[in-house]
């Protein structure tokens, strides 16, 4: 039996291209996301404080 049929360390790695550009698009689809969720939420709930406002309710002291 040769030697090198018991060696037990990890397989040899080659390093990457440093090609990033997937992992770029990845973060700027979720800042992307993000920022078009906050600005339809603040929206949304802007809209819902004004039709809260513009009810009455029963039993309002400033009826």
């Amino acid at each position: 039996m040769s030697s090198d049929h018991h060696e037990h360390g990890p397989p040899e790695v080659e390093p990457d291209d440093n090609d990033y550009s997937m992992l770029h698009k990845l973060i700027v689809g979720v800042c992307v996301f993000v920022v078009i969720s906050m600005a339809g939420v603040s929206w949304w709930l802007g809209a819902e404080i004004d039709h809260v406002r513009s009810t009455t309710v029963a039993g309002d002291p400033r009826e």
